[in-house]
This record gives C-alpha cells, structure tokens and sequence, in this order.
C-alpha cells in the first residue's frame, strides 16, 4: 500500500446518483465537513450520446456503460445477457431513459413491514420524493411532488406542448376495448399507480439533467477516474467491532476517513466493493484469499430484476406519418422527445399466481394486494431505438413501424452477486437466475398476451396494426400462443429491464439507517439496498433513498454516532 494520500470526514465511493446526492446534501448540512467522492468513470457532461433524448440507445454498450455480462441465464437460452450499468458522474442518471416514477405505495409499505421500521413507508418517504424534485404541472396535487428540488420533472406531454402522438387515442381505445376496467390515472406518482398514465420524465428540454449537475458539489471534491480496490476495515481492539477507517485505491493509494466510508456503487458494484474488503460469506472470500473481516452471508445475495421484451409491429397506414422515420412526421415536439405516450400497469390474475406460488413454494401475499403492480406496458412509435439492434433484425425505423415492451416489474426470482476475482478491475459475476420462478413466467406471459391482445384482438388495434414483425428465423406469435411457444421467443429476446436491486438489503446486510452489520463507520446506500423489488423504474426510488439516506447521515454527525 502507498502513503496516505488525504484524509476526509466521509469518503463516497461511487459518484452516481446515491453519492452525488448524499455528498451535496452533506455538505448543505455540515459545512465544515470535509467530503470525497471517489468515481471509477469520467465526467461525461460532454460526452454527446449521454446529453440527448435522440441518442438514448447509443449510451448503452458505450465507454460510459459498464456493459457487463451476466453469467449464461439457464432459464433462458442458456446465454449471457447483458446488464448496464452507469460508469461515469452520475452512474445510472447518465445512462437511463429519463423515467421518474415512484411505484406502488404499498411496495415501500411491505419495507416498513419487512423492516418493522414505519420510517420507511411511503407516507414517511413522501417528503424525500419531494425534496429531490421540482415537479412542473399544473394538473397535479402540489401535495404530492415537490416544487425547489434539484430535478425538473415534467409530465411528457407537456414537454410536448401537449401534443400527443397520431395514433395516441387509437391506442387508448384498443386498451380500453381489451379490459374496460382500464382507467386513465391522472398521476401515476401519487402512490397507486394502476392503470394508464403519462409518465413524467428527467428529459425536460429533450436533454439530460446530470444528477452531478442538478445538486451543488461546490466545496465537495470529486475524484474521477478514480477505482476503489477495497474499504479498509480495522479492529481497534481484539474483541473491539471492526471499523471502516478510509479506502485503498486500485492504484494503491490509500484514503482515510474521520467519521465513514459510503459505498454508493449500485447493485452491482457495491456488493463487489464489500466482497474485496472482506465482508461477506467466508467460504467465497477464502476462495479469493481475502482475509474475512465480517462473515456476512447476505452480501450479493437477493439480486433481482425485472425482465421486458419488445415486439415490433407493421403499422396499416404508414403512409399517414404515423411513425418515427415517415417523412410526414416532421413536428419538432414529436420527433425531439421519447416516442412514448402513455404507460399501462396491470395486474396478472390472482388465480394464476396462486397457481405458481404452490410450484414455487411462495407464501407472500403481498403481489394480492390490490393496489399491487405486477406488469408494464408501453408502444413506441418507432420500430426501435437501437439503429444496431434493428440492423441485425433487418429492420429500420422507415415509418412503417412501430414496437411495444412488457415488463414483469415485480421479479420473485433471486440471483446473486459474487466475485470473479479479487483484482478490482475484474467485472463481478452477476446472476440474475431470469425466469427462475413460476410466478415470473406467469406474469411475463400474461403481459405479453394483454399486449397483444390489445393490437390484435380489439376493432381499435386492428385499425392501426397489420401484423407482428417477428425476428428472422421465428415464427409470429400472438395472445393465442401457448405457453411455450411463448416461452420459445422470451428464452432468446427477453432482457434487462434494467432495474436490479437487493444485494445489500435492508434486513439482511445493512440496517434501516443503512449501516453495514458489524462494521463501524460503514454504509451502503443505493438500490442494493432496497429490501425488496419497487414495481417501477428506480430512479425517483433512488433520489429518495439517498435523500433519506443523506438526513440519517448528517443526524449522526450532530448526535456524535
């Protein structure tokens, strides 16, 4: 190990969304504290595929994107798939697709019953939602959002000028004439948010708010570039509880904190960064010769994310400039924002998951409740965002074209995060054990039937939709497929829907102030934490976790902890 190279009061390892958030509102509170945030990526604000809402797609896979691989996925084809994650200023606020969506008040209500800490229900976390935002709209309860946060939020179709695409109503038709139950929700953030809904997003100005740039740094320092090999954890005396005391870098550099050491690295890389420091099952940490500071089994134990598919559909009139690519679409609100109107979230039938719950050996009740989301649902109008992935499917976004994605938003399968290696520059291995359980099969099929039940089987979808465009070498598949032949296309073409959790959770690694289990001076606040799935995107989740995260920090500053 190398000198010591500074010394700080709280070291954050990871500049994501989590840190970036914590270190400002630190050092809101505690002037005098001396803040670090250490970021194995870059400062991207220049970086041109990140700033723009047309260049969403190109983020992914590129030198901002930790792109890694999963191990094969057995419940699927047997190959690897790919799970993105933010490396740069920011992390996954760099990367994402702009969605603020806080999920199911009573996802954040089974926390506070899991945890027995009401602290984190959603009425107690309502206040962190809003300090995050500034959320403009004059259609929404102003009680709900707030209104002098660091994030603008705007419903999309305001971005839009109100304006909505051609087809828009078309499509609400063919959902409504395929399940009259289906109700317009005038804010989806208000805690329940079933049924249809715009969806408010970060894309404001059809351009990224960086987190880094949206919270004042001023006073903190950051370090880019910058990798952590490991939290340095001391045992001040013989039977003394171990304390995290600094950090040393890959390059050898060694950091040292007064007061803590914040792991902000995200599902991923959390665990790994708690793994090469000696904390976690003893029998993984022996195998890479890390000497066991605390034998924590739950340690990248838990991952779970939620699986989406996309389908791309022939429009019947694509003469009418109904879709991205057409030569009539040329109105700037349109065609310089997400090609999205609405969001639908659904429901599967209880019965069925009562079914697959006896196969699994499930006993949560919780996806009954009936303010529970299980399914998400959007179309697209374009063929697809990926000018690569299209390439490969022969396909191009011309106007004749238009694609829908199901999402299973409450995954009950469970995978883990481990290391490959105890070199920090040697990616995690991260199982997500996709399809794993019944009840996500279940749940995933009956999303993609209600989709397409809704374009195929209705008088309003089949005004507009000719037919499913399958990929090359498959065969078209509709609501009335079987199971399996279902299964035969989500086996090859599902993937990440991009919101893993759980690998540090609440409960079992960390406790409900976010301080790792027997370690001093040691926390983990990201999406690992969560102590089981949001039925949503995660960023707002993620804000407000922070936020709360960042008001426990400061109030042990002041009360000596």
């Amino acid at each position: 190990m190398g000198p010591v190279s500074n010394l700080y009061d709280y070291i954050i390892v990871g500049g994501g969304v989590s840190g970036v958030v914590i270190a400002s509102r630190l050092r809101s509170a505690l002037p005098n504290a001396h803040i670090l945030v250490l970021e194995a990526g870059k400062d991207e604000s220049d970086f041109e595929p990140a700033r723009y809402v047309k260049n969403i797609a190109s983020v992914r896979g590129s030198e901002i994107d930790y792109s890694f691989d999963t191990v094969p996925q057995r419940h699927l084809d047997g190959r690897p798939k790919k799970a993105w994650a933010g490396r740069a200023l920011s992390g996954g606020g760099a990367i994402n697709v702009g969605a603020w969506l806080r999920g199911p008040a009573v996802d954040f209500d089974h926390w506070a019953e899991l945890l027995q800490d009401d602290s984190w229900a959603f009425s107690s976390l309502l206040p962190y939602f809003c300090k995050s935002e500034t959320f403009i709209s004059k259609d929404l309860d102003p009680n709900l959002h707030g209104s002098d946060g660091p994030m603008e939020i705007k419903l999309n179709k305001d971005i839009r000028h109100g304006k909505w695409y051609p087809l828009c109503e078309q499509l609400k038709g063919a959902w409504q004439e395929s399940d009259p139950s289906l109700k317009w929700n005038p804010d989806v953030n208000s805690g329940d948010p079933l049924g249809m809904g715009d969806w408010p997003t970060t894309f404001t100005r059809a351009e990224r708010q960086f987190p880094h740039k949206a919270y004042n740094l001023e006073g903190v320092e950051v370090q880019t570039n910058s990798l952590v090999k490991r939290v340095i954890i001391e045992r001040a005396e013989p039977i003394g509880e171990p304390k995290a005391t600094g950090v040393e870098m890959a390059d050898g550099r060694v950091i040292c904190s007064r007061k803590e050491v914040i792991v902000c690295g995200g599902t991923y890389n959390s665990p790994k960064v708690l793994l090469l420091s000696g904390v976690g099952p003893a029998s993984q940490l022996g195998k890479h010769g890390i000497t066991v500071r605390v034998d924590l089994s739950a340690v990248g134990q838990g991952l779970c994310d939620d699986m989406t598919m996309r389908q791309v559909w022939r429009l019947r009139h694509p003469e009418r400039g109904l879709s991205f690519g057409s030569p009539l679409m040329t109105d700037r609100d349109l065609v310089s924002n997400v090609p999205v109107d609405f969001f639908i979230w659904t429901q599967a039938p209880h019965d069925l998951i009562r079914e697959a719950f006896a196969k699994d050996g499930i006993t949560d009740s919780h996806l009954f409740n009936p303010h529970a989301v299980h399914q998400e649902m959007y179309t697209m109008w374009m063929a697809g965002r990926s000018a690569a992935l299209l390439a490969q499917l022969g396909l191009s976004n011309d106007g004749s074209l238009i694609c829908t994605s199901a999402y299973n938003m409450y995954p009950l399968s469970r995978g883990s995060v481990s290391l490959g290696s105890a070199d920090p520059t040697v990616p995690p291995l991260i199982d997500p054990n996709y399809y794993a359980a019944e009840a996500d099969r279940v749940i995933f099929r009956d999303a993609l039937r209600k989709q397409m039940r809704a374009l195929l089987a209705t008088e309003s979808g089949k005004s507009f939709v000719a037919a499913e465009v399958p990929p090359p070498g498959f065969a078209s598949i509709s609501h009335e497929s079987s199971d399996e032949e279902i299964d035969q296309r989500v086996r090859v073409f599902a993937e990440t829907g991009s919101h893993p959790c759980g690998t540090c959770a609440m409960g079992r690694v960390v406790d409900t102030r976010l301080r790792v289990k027997g370690v001093k001076g040691l926390r983990v606040v990201d999406a690992s934490v969560f102590a089981s799935p949001i039925a949503t995107h995660h960023q707002a989740a993620v804000y407000a976790v922070a936020e709360k995260g960042a008001s426990m920090i400061a109030a042990d500053w002041e009360e000596g902890a």
